[in-house]
């Protein structure tokens, strides 16, 4: 089952964003509405019943943005705060669902709260089909899935995720709020190797429009 090309990387000698920036951060808020990217809803199957996955949304943040660039890399597609927040009325451990990112294919991540004690990030691979996957796809049905590999991302260290591979963040207890850099490339000087990208055609206008309009760029529809 294991990827014998790149997923993930924990990245020991990146700097560590100013304690300011990360104390300015709200860890209790629950924003709804997409500030950076693309929104996607799903309702997932076979993930303790049917329901929605965690409420995934990423918000602006300009002060953290300028210092990526400065001290991070500075061709990045974005920089901003990403919440993950449970559902309302949900006890269970949630699953943001697995998916592939839209307009990224590489996600840098600083935990700041990790979202519970046994918490994973997860690598898929839908039955039947290749590990690379156009932007946007979702399956919501876990039956449909077999795992690759597993990864716990801790807080305050900065890990590289391959995003056009299906991935989820399994047994969410509690939010999970984390500084996020959108990227297409990497810098060679992370030691970054066996990377096998696809280059699919988007049509984003349509998306973000849809978004606009609805509130969602994609949504999956429950049984």
């Amino acid at each position: 089952m294991e990827s014998k090309m790149f997923l993930y990387k924990i990245l020991h000698d990146l700097p560590d964003p100013p304690e300011d920036l990360i104390a300015k951060v709200d860890l209790f808020r629950a924003p709804e509405k997409m500030e950076i990217g693309i929104h996607n809803k799903r309702y997932l199957k076979n993930w303790n019943g049917n329901y929605y996955a965690g409420v995934n949304v990423r918000v602006k943040n300009e002060h953290f943005e300028e210092w990526v660039k400065e001290n991070i890399y500075s061709n990045i597609v974005d920089a901003g705060v990403n919440y993950v927040n449970l559902p309302e009325g949900v006890t269970h451990l949630v699953s943001t669902g697995a998916h592939v990112d839209v307009i990224r294919k590489f996600t840098l991540l600083y935990n700041i709260r990790t979202g519970g004690k046994d918490i994973a990030t997860v690598f898929w691979r839908e039955k039947g089909h290749q590990d690379i996957r156009p932007p946007g796809t979702q399956v919501e049905d876990l039956s449909k899935l077999e795992e690759i590999t597993r990864a716990v991302f801790p807080a305050r260290k900065w890990c590289i995720l391959y995003t056009q591979v299906l991935h989820s963040v399994e047994n969410l207890s509690e939010p999970r709020v984390a500084f996020q850099v959108s990227l297409n490339e990497v810098p060679a000087a992370w030691g970054i190797t066996d990377v096998v990208m696809k280059d699919f055609t988007v049509d984003y206008n349509s998306l973000y429009k849809r978004q606009e309009e609805t509130g969602y760029a994609y949504i999956s529809q429950p049984d």
